[in-house]
Parts: structure tokens; sequence; C-alpha cells
């Protein structure tokens, strides 16, 4: 890092060698030798450089890379904070088999539904208690989805609801006729593991 003086300090200094350079006048010319008009000059010259050095100095002093590292550690990052079951998520018929269609929303600290990358878990119990006061009970079905590729996001990102949908597969139909909770587990890449609960309507 440079040494620089403060640029307060330098322009007074320089005010003070340009006032006494007025005595460079026509009356003070005629009483002085030339040599002392040079140096007075040369004083008045060394003024400007202070000045332009000094001017410099108050500049950001890193490189260009510290500067943007700097830029970077303060900067905000969005990434999920939360998630959210859409009430939407239910049981639906596909050719002749059930499937359970999960709408998942993922939310950053601005509450906006935002992107992410990582695994989910989903867990569907049965619901021990009532739609309003859900108590998780037996465990019925887990699936376990990576969220990790390109692919993946374009397979289950909707970009109507800014959610992602779910497809999964159930083999016993009659779960669907039961009164459900569902359980979503998100494990980002970076970050705190994701939770969220919702009651699944019966088919």
């Amino acid at each position: 890092m440079r040494f620089a003086l403060p640029y307060a300090l330098s322009r007074r200094i320089v005010v003070l060698i340009m006032e006494n350079s007025r005595l460079t006048t026509t009356s003070f010319r005629r009483s002085c030798s030339s040599s002392c008009v040079r140096h007075i000059g040369v004083l008045t010259l060394f003024a400007l450089q202070l000045l332009s050095i000094t001017a410099a100095g108050c500049a950001w002093k890193g490189g260009p890379n510290d500067q943007a590292n700097a830029t970077a550690a303060n900067a905000w990052q969005p990434q999920p904070v939360a998630i959210r079951v859409y009430p939407t998520s239910r049981f639906v018929e596909n050719d002749g088999a059930t499937i359970l269609e999960a709408r998942i929303e993922l939310i950053d600290a601005m509450e906006d539904p935002i992107k992410g990358a990582g695994q989910f878990r989903f867990d569907v119990y049965t619901n021990a208690g009532s739609i309003r006061k859900p108590l998780v009970g037996e465990k019925l079905y887990t699936w376990d989805v990576p969220l990790l590729s390109l692919i993946d996001q374009r397979q289950h990102y909707d970009r109507i609801t800014q959610a992602y949908l779910f497809r999964l597969k159930l083999y016993d139909i009659n779960t669907a006729q039961r009164a459900t909770l569902l359980r979503t587990i998100f494990t980002p890449i970076t970050g705190n593991r994701l939770e969220a609960e919702a009651v699944l309507n019966m088919r």
C-alpha cells in the first residue's frame, strides 16, 4: 500500500506555497534576483505535483481482484430458505395407476419463489390427527428424488406456478383412500435442510 499525505493537509500546503508565490509580481521581480524567481517557480511546480500525487493516493489501493472479492463477499446471494407444499398437491389416476402429484415451492429470503439444487425426500404418513391438527402416524411411502442436474430442473420445474411438480407413483391404491400427511424434506447443496408438511385430500 502506498503512503500518501492526507488530501486536506496537502491542499493546505499547496495553498500556502501558492500564496507565497504571489510575491512574484512585477514589483517583486524588480527587487529580486532571477535565481530567486526561478526558486519560487520550482516551489510552485512542486506544489502542483504534490496535489496530483495526493489525489491519486485517495484512490483504491488494492488491485482489481481485491476489489471484486470485497464486493462479492458483501453481496446477497439468493438461495432457498424455506419450502411450501402447495395445497393443490393431490392423488390422481393416470393410466390405471395412482399418482401423488406433489407441488413444492422453494422460497428465498425475500419470500419469492426460487430454483434450487439438492435432494428431495417425500414421506407419506397416515394422519393420526385431523385436517386442522394433523399428527404423524404410520409411514406408508418414501421417495428420494435428486434435483441436481439441468435435466432434473427441466423435468420438474413448472414455470407457470413457479414451483416444482413431482409425480410419485404408488403401488397401493388404497393409500389414496386414507387420511394422509405429506412430509417434504429438501437438502440443498449448501445451506440448511428445509422441511414442510401438508395434509393430502383423499381421492
